[in-house]
């Protein structure tokens, strides 16, 4: 196993518990992502314990690197970060497994054990996150699919325009109409959105992920 993460104090008290353990064997330490990149690719280890935040590149980029080259990588997290973002965005670079420093040694050692057995793991917290995200994907389609009702097509590039921040006479030129007639389909938009002003006009936009 190779353990990647820039604090000393965690990470060699962290090889020094996992060296206890029979079936674990610590190959190697990495204090930042590019060098762990380099030692995985020397060492192959069976498994990597990789941290996020960390100089030079963050763990995401390190997890996407590494699985990218070896697709049959196994890369279980251990961080402190547990919000919704950092969790799908580790899942989505190829870790297998999300696992919070404050966990028990023996969860952390199960969750090393299930990425080395080809199986995945997340702690309670983590779990939670993906389930908060989840929730938040399913609110966005529902608030795009309500907006794409409410709007015809050329409302809707005219709703796009407005929150990249689009002036009438910008919007007007990207689509070929005059200010006037732009100026009738913003307050077309506003009105059929419940917005009093182009900035909420933009966060339904982006609530609805069409900017």
């Amino acid at each position: 196993m190779l353990l990647v993460d820039d604090h000393d104090f965690f990470r060699v008290g962290m090889r020094t518990l996992l060296q206890e353990t029979d079936d674990i064997e610590v190959v190697g330490e990495a204090v930042d992502g590019p060098t762990g990149i380099e030692m995985y690719a020397r060492r192959r280890p069976d498994v990597v314990l990789m941290d996020l935040d960390m100089p030079r590149v963050s763990g995401i980029e390190a997890i996407e690197m590494i699985v990218g080259r070896w697709p049959d990588a196994r890369v279980v997290v251990l961080t402190v970060t547990v919000d919704a973002a950092s969790v799908v965005e580790a899942f989505r670079a190829g870790a297998c497994c999300y696992l919070v420093k404050d966990a028990a040694i023996r969860d952390i050692i199960r969750g090393i054990q299930a990425a080395a057995s080809g199986q995945m793991l997340t702690s309670p917290s983590a779990a939670s996150a993906l389930v908060v995200a989840a929730e938040n994907e399913a609110g966005r389609a529902e608030h795009e699919a309500a907006i794409r009702q409410a709007l015809t097509s050329r409302e809707l590039d005219i709703l796009r325009l407005i929150a990249q921040g689009r002036g009438n006479a910008e919007i007007g030129d990207a689509i070929s109409l005059s200010s006037s007639t732009v100026k009738k389909h913003v307050a077309d938009v506003l009105r059929k959105l419940g917005a009093e002003n182009r900035v909420e006009a933009a966060v339904h936009a982006v609530r609805g992920g069409l900017a």
